[in-house]
């Protein structure tokens, strides 16, 4: 049974057209809904919302339900289904799974991008193809499966969704995050420690981007995005270990 004190009221006005694509989709993806205006609000972007007349909520606090709701099922999911599994381990796994990159993987697989409302401008510069719009999005239907369906349902299908990906990180012994693997790379290496630089910021103060850039000896090796820095180191240390790690190979 859903957790119905989210009120209607809130909720966007949603075409005939819009709603029938909604529901080909949930049940093409298997995606356990039945209000789809709920799931409408889930795929609205900011840029969409504030670019319509009049304003209509965005999914930014059904993003906001569904981080809290997954990493929840992750944890779960992870204690329940490996007991000798250590805290650092499991907190490992958990930062993996919630990350922008596997998310927006996720959505990938589902196809996301052809459900999601972006504004002009966003859609002009790619922004269906873009890996913080599509995850930030998985996590807003993760949130509207659970306001709907409830916990049962919702944890049925981000376990499915999710669940190769965990019992893959699951059996590896090294899941450590990019910035320590990229440091004891450079550890091993020899060479200056890793300094995280950041090369600009944009966007409104609710949806910011960051740019940074990580330097060894001075010198950059690799640069990533993210909607913080944290994120954005990151992706700077995997970006730069690939590339640091493709060099020798050769």
């Amino acid at each position: 049974m859903g957790l119905r004190f989210f009120s209607r009221r809130t909720q966007p006005e949603t075409s005939p057209d819009r709603l029938a694509k909604l529901k080909s989709y949930c049940k093409l993806h298997h995606i356990p809904v039945t209000d789809y205006s709920l799931i409408h609000q889930a795929l609205l972007h900011s840029s969409y919302a504030h670019e319509s007349k009049p304003a209509v909520p965005d999914n930014q606090r059904l993003e906001y339900l569904g981080d809290s709701v997954l990493s929840l099922i992750v944890n779960d999911n992870l204690f329940r289904n490996y007991p000798e599994m250590s805290e650092g381990k499991m907190a490992r796994i958990k930062a993996t799974l919630a990350s922008e990159a596997t998310l927006a993987q996720a959505a990938r697989s589902i196809e996301l991008s052809d459900v999601i409302l972006l504004g002009r401008g966003e859609k002009q510069t790619g922004g269906k193809t873009r890996a913080s719009i599509l995850a930030d999005a998985l996590e807003a239907v993760i949130g509207a499966v659970y306001l709907e369906r409830g916990w049962d349902a919702c944890y049925k299908f981000v376990s499915n969704l999710l669940g190769e990906k965990m019992r893959g990180l699951a059996s590896q012994k090294d899941v450590r995050d990019s910035k320590t693997r990229f440091q004891e790379f450079i550890q091993r290496l020899k060479k200056p420690l890793p300094v995280y630089e950041t090369v600009k910021s944009s966007g409104p103060d609710h949806k910011p981007v960051f740019e940074v850039a990580v330097m060894v000896g001075g010198r950059e090796v690799g640069r990533g995005k993210g909607d913080s820095r944290k994120k954005a180191e990151h992706q700077a240390a995997e970006n730069a270990l690939s590339k640091m790690k493709g060099k020798q190979d050769e």
